[in-house]
């Protein structure tokens, strides 16, 4: 954009034509203070009009380099001589950074340098200095080994070896290497191993070998895997880099390995479970961890809630509450349903007998029902898991029926299972069953062994959460029955029993959970819990036991477990990855899932195995040459110096990592900025004095006298022994 820098020409235009005529001095003084303005430095109509000038490199003010520098050239040296140059041309350096030529552009930009690179890799002897190649070969589908040519003449694949082969449908060529048979689900397996390959074998190819002057047809290619296409909707690990090796584990094939290329780069938040406490009640069969999938954010500093309460909205969506935070609750909702910001959301009233509507909700997360997925699904209920390992069990014969079944059928029915008014039969065997039946005989014992949630089987993390969510372990079975923690009034002082601790009366357990006074809460790992009848022993000591009651303010056994959650963000989702090994006998469209060495899996995929296979590769020879004497081949019998120019690798120079520069500056000048601003990461920076560099010396002899001092100055420093330091003098006038 251009701007006109001076407008006070214009000025006398501004005024009507009666100041022009009779109001000279006026005019003219206006004038004048525009020149003044627009002709000052100082002035900020004079730098207002010049700051499309002063943003350019190019144009901008001396002192305004300072500030560029610091935006583009930090902690390099300030040249304001050069430093527009180096502005307009820094982006060139910082791709190049840890490259030869990015070393030499930074000495060329900041010191005027001519530089030599020098990495000491290059000349490290390395023991087993040999070709790597990836092994090709073809699977075959199963055959006898036996083929006909045209002629009547039989041959096996022993009479391919060495042989050129190609395939009908791909055309490819290549030579056999050798031949492997392997026994792969019942079924014996050529596997034919390839040399000096032109194009790729397909599946279905016929393979055709010329001998003797005719065609031999040696069998039909099945394919090998060849690609592994991810299934992103499935719930894999984050964390996974590009290049991690993984297993290729299916129903068919072995020995098939991937290598990561791609993996996701967005935060993907995932769920992790912990117990914190165990509780008792729980039952393999029956348990169930149910997660929330929708939280609702709103102030709830006193915990207004209960687990496993309902909440529903206007629009007839509901769900159950899974747990609560002072500022979240959590809730679990039905099949289909999902509460919005415009649901009038409420919880019912059991002592108004109302409905009650929640009010500060300020954020509803949308419905995420990808944890615990659907592993173990309960018919018509909600996605859980289950137990896998119970703590404390005990075995314990129950009545399952629920009375509310029964709460419609008279007194004096003639049989009580008449469905209705019962909505269930008794589970009982007797028939008719009426108020004389015996309750034995009404209903039956159930047996159950319950105990103390050790940890769940087959949690899925789920993914995509940004926020925690809350989860409740549930047997539904024994949270009827209503059995709760004690409190127990013990005879004397229990100050001396830890919270945590274990208190047993009998065969029977419990756990401390809280100590006051003679007062003990306790959790019964026991169904019937507590007497006062027998003593209570804590660590050899016993208490009578004065009274026992329930805490109703404590969650009833088969609910009263903590399971805590935690969202964890991480990138790294598997997206894409390659076959570094195909192994062998792998179906094409068959579903693989992804592990590492310990089997756990972090991805899933299908196969495709329709093409030639590969293995991870091996060395093709293994040639070295290390310094010493060898016999020339010209003169027999005797011996010659061969100097292979390689180096042992030591602790300090010889490393991979490792380069020099050869410059006519001390390491001292340079070592710091090359580090912060050019080299990588692993690498160590070395300096060698270079004094065979020419000068171009413009002036006398005396300059070219002190520059020489200077260099032996700044070998000097570098303790490098100098015993000639030859300077080429070039003078205008020699």
């Amino acid at each position: 954009m251009t701007t006109e820098k001076r407008i006070s020409y214009q000025i006398e235009q501004q005024f009507p034509a009666i100041y022009r005529e009779s109001g000279r001095e006026l005019v003219d003084l206006v004038k004048e203070y525009y020149k003044f303005q627009e002709t000052d430095p100082n002035q900020g109509l004079y730098n207002s009009r010049r700051m499309f000038e002063y943003r350019d490199i190019d144009t901008t003010l001396n002192n305004m380099l300072l500030f560029f520098n610091r935006a583009f050239l930090d902690d390099l040296p300030f040249n304001e001589k050069n430093t527009r140059f180096i502005v307009k041309n820094i982006l060139d350096l910082y791709r190049r950074r840890g490259t030869q030529e990015g070393l030499e552009l930074f000495f060329q930009l900041f010191f005027q340098e001519e530089i030599t690179v020098y990495y000491p890799a290059r000349d490290i002897l390395k023991p087993s200095h040999s070709n790597w190649t990836r092994g090709i070969y073809i699977q075959m589908f199963p055959n006898d080994n036996i083929f006909t040519s045209e002629t009547g003449k039989q041959y096996d694949y022993g009479d391919i070896i060495g042989r050129t082969v190609s395939g009908s449908i791909s055309k490819a060529i290549s030579v056999v290497d050798k031949i492997n048979f392997l026994v792969l689900n019942k079924s014996k397996i050529p596997v034919l191993y390839l040399d000096d390959m032109s194009g790729s074998f397909v599946g279905f190819d016929e393979l055709l070998c010329s001998i003797d002057g005719e065609i031999v047809n040696f069998g039909t290619v099945y394919g090998a895997m060849n690609s592994v296409f991810v299934d992103l909707d499935f719930n894999g690990t984050t964390g996974n880099k590009i290049g991690d090796k993984l297993n290729v584990v299916s129903d068919y094939g072995v020995g098939g390995v991937v290598e990561v290329s791609d993996t996701t780069t967005t935060f993907s938040g995932q769920i992790s479970y912990e117990v914190e406490e165990g509780g008792f009640g729980f039952s393999k069969e029956n348990t169930r961890l149910l997660v929330s999938d929708q939280v609702l954010f709103l102030p709830n500093r006193d915990l207004q809630f209960d687990i496993l309460e309902t909440l529903q909205d206007q629009f007839g969506n509901s769900g159950i509450i899974t747990g609560q935070g002072i500022n979240s609750v959590g809730v679990k909702m039905d099949t289909g349903d999902e509460f919005s910001l415009s649901s009038v959301i409420t919880k019912y009233d059991s002592e108004s007998n109302t409905s009650i509507e929640i009010t500060g909700i300020n954020r509803i997360t949308s419905k995420n029902t990808s944890s615990p997925g659907p592993l173990f699904p309960d018919v018509g209920g909600p996605l859980s898991v289950k137990l896998d390992e119970i703590e404390n069990p005990e075995t314990i014969q129950i009545i399952t029926d629920v009375i509310g079944n029964f709460l419609d059928v008279p007194l004096d029915s003639s049989d009580y299972n008449t469905i209705p008014p019962a909505l269930t039969a008794m589970s009982g065997n007797t028939t008719p069953t009426t108020i004389s039946t015996p309750l034995s005989d009404a209903f039956d014992l159930s047996g159950y062994t319950i105990g103390t949630i050790k940890r769940f089987i087959n949690i899925d993390p789920g993914e995509d959460y940004d926020t925690d969510v809350f989860a409740v372990a549930i047997d539904e079975i024994i949270r009827q029955f209503e059995k709760r923690d004690q409190v127990l009034v013990l005879s004397s002082s229990a100050t001396n029993l830890k919270v945590g601790g274990i208190i047993t009366q009998g065969s029977k357990r419990g756990k401390i959970k809280a100590v006051s006074d003679s007062v003990v809460t306790v959790i019964p790992y026991s169904f019937s819990g507590f007497d006062k009848d027998q003593n209570v022993v804590y660590e050899g000591q016993e208490f009578d036991v004065l009274g026992i009651s329930l805490d109703y303010t404590s969650r009833p056994l088969g609910i009263n477990s903590v399971i805590s959650t935690n969202t964890d963000f991480g990138i790294g989702k598997i997206t894409n990855v390659a076959v570094s090994d195909s192994g062998f006998g792998y179906i094409d469209g068959s579903e693989a899932f992804l592990t590492d060495n310990e089997g756990n899996i972090e991805a899933r995929g299908t196969i495709r195995a329709r093409s030639q296979g590969k293995t991870a590769g091996f060395w093709t020879n293994f040639n070295s040459h290390l310094n010493g004497y060898t016999q020339t081949v010209a003169n027999e019998g005797t011996d010659q110096y061969f100097n292979s120019g390689k180096f042992i690798q030591d602790s300090d120079f010889y490393q991979e990592y490792s380069y020099q520069i050869k410059s006519q500056l001390n390491i001292n000048e340079y070592s710091d900025l090359v580090k912060d601003n050019i080299q990588v990461a692993g690498t160590k920076l070395f300096g060698e004095l270079d004094i065979n560099q020419k000068y171009d010396v413009s002036t006398s002899a005396r300059s070219s006298i002190s520059l020489v001092v200077d260099r032996k100055e700044k070998a000097a420093d570098c303790s490098t022994e100098i015993s000639e330091l030859r300077v080429l003098i070039l003078r205008d006038n020699p």
